[in-house]
């Protein structure tokens, strides 16, 4: 369980994007835990994850337990890769179409 203070700066925002904010949960998260009844406002449980939040409150989040993502990310070398800039803060590179610019399913 995790316990956040809606800050006053959110107050009047709805509460999936401000849990979502809080917690560094996706508002999809925050949705699905709603609908789960996992998520509570000082104490009462919330039915809409539309619902609006007061700066001051707390929201109360019953995490369900995350699964690890089995998938394994192979680097796999691309022909035509090329290096048009390189500092030591930033390295800028020209990518063939059709190389996936981060790792993901499906690439």
């Amino acid at each position: 369980m995790s316990l956040f203070l809606v800050p006053d700066e959110l107050s009047g925002e709805r509460l999936d994007a401000v849990a979502a904010r809080v917690s560094g949960y996706s508002r999809t998260k925050i949705v699905d835990l709603v609908s789960a009844g996992k998520v509570r406002i000082n104490s009462e449980l919330v039915l809409k994850p539309s619902m609006r939040v007061n700066g001051g409150e707390l929201l109360e989040l019953q995490e369900q337990e995350i699964k690890k993502n089995s998938v394994t990310v192979r680097p796999q070398l691309a022909d035509g890769l090329e290096v048009s800039y390189e500092d030591q803060d930033i390295l800028v590179v020209d990518k063939p179409v059709g190389v996936a610019a981060h790792p993901s399913l499906g690439w």
